[in-house]
C-alpha cells in the first residue's frame, strides 16, 4: 500500500479461528504509527514501514501473525502570502509580507527576482526598496512629446 505523510491508511486484519484479539505494531515507528486496536496507521516520515497484525492464541488455536508494507511518500503541501498580490514599497523603506501554511515542518525562506530593486531577507520576508528599475517604456513616451518647430518661411 502507498500513502502520503500526513494521511492516514486502514487495512484491518481479519479471518482465522479462535476468540484471540487481533493487536497491531508498526516498525519503524519515525514513518508510520499504528493504532493497538483498530489498525489505522498514520504516517508521519517518508519511506517504508511494517504494519504487523497478530490474533492471539485462544482455546485450541495457536496466535497468528500477518504483515503488510507501506510505502509513505511525502505530503503536499501549499503556503501562501499573508497578504496575496501585488506590494508597493517606497524607496528606502521596508516592508513585511510573511508568508504561512502547509503541513512540514520544513523552514519558508524568501528571495528576490530583482536585487537591483527589491532586497528581501531570507528568513524574515522583510522586503526593502533599494532602487528604481528602469522604465523604457516611460523614456520612449517622453520623447515621443519632444517636438522641434520650424520656422516659418521668409518671404
Amino acid at each position: 500500500m502507498t500513502g502520503a505523510v500526513g494521511t492516514t491508511v486502514t487495512n484491518v486484519a481479519s479471518g482465522g479461528a479462535g476468540t484471540g484479539a487481533i493487536t497491531y505494531t508498526s516498525s519503524p515507528a519515525a514513518v508510520a504509527t499504528v493504532n493497538s486496536t483498530t489498525g489505522v496507521a498514520t504516517l508521519v516520515g517518508s519511506g517504508t514501514a511494517t504494519i504487523t497484525a497478530t490474533k492471539a492464541a485462544s482455546s485450541g488455536f495457536n496466535s497468528a501473525t500477518t504483515t503488510y508494507q507501506l510505502q509513505v511518500t511525502p505530503g503536499t503541501q501549499t503556503i501562501a502570502f499573508a497578504t496575496p498580490g501585488t506590494r508597493n514599497v517606497v524607496l528606502g523603506s521596508t516592508s513585511d509580507n510573511a508568508a504561512g501554511g502547509g503541513a512540514g515542518t520544513g523552514a519558508i525562506t524568501y528571495a528576490s527576482n530583482n536585487t537591483n530593486t527589491i532586497t528581501v531577507n531570507a528568513t524574515t520576508s522583510a522586503a526593502t526598496a533599494a532602487g528604481l528599475a528602469p522604465l523604457p517604456s516611460l523614456r520612449r513616451r517622453l520623447r515621443m512629446r519632444t517636438t522641434t518647430r520650424r520656422r516659418p518661411p521668409i518671404s
